[in-house]
């Protein structure tokens, strides 16, 4: 949206599928992720903030409305996975 030409995180050109094969049960892996998408998740909020109105049309034609949406739903689509793997790990049902 914000028309920003930038490489994706976790991905090397080398290796365009491998997004994964960083992902390892390393606290400094986990701290790591959290810092960035807590810099994205800033870099967005204020985007949003400082848009004028929520009809604003990014580079490929996204409107600002449409994005948030989307990103509503993907979060509740990877919270119920979340939920799934806590109820598979640890037992707990509906909490």
């Amino acid at each position: 949206m914000a028309g920003q030409e930038t490489p994706p995180h976790f991905r090397a050109a080398a290796a365009p599928n491998a997004d994964f094969n960083g992902a390892v049960p390393d606290p400094e892996v986990g701290a790591d992720a959290w810092k960035t998408w807590r810099v994205e998740v800033g870099f967005a909020e204020q985007y949003v903030a400082d848009a004028p109105d929520l009809d604003v049309v990014g580079k490929a034609g996204d409107v600002l409305r449409e994005v948030l949406v989307h990103m509503i739903e993907e979060y509740a689509r990877h919270n119920g996975h979340a939920d799934l793997l806590r109820e598979r790990i640890g037992g707990r049902v509906g909490q």
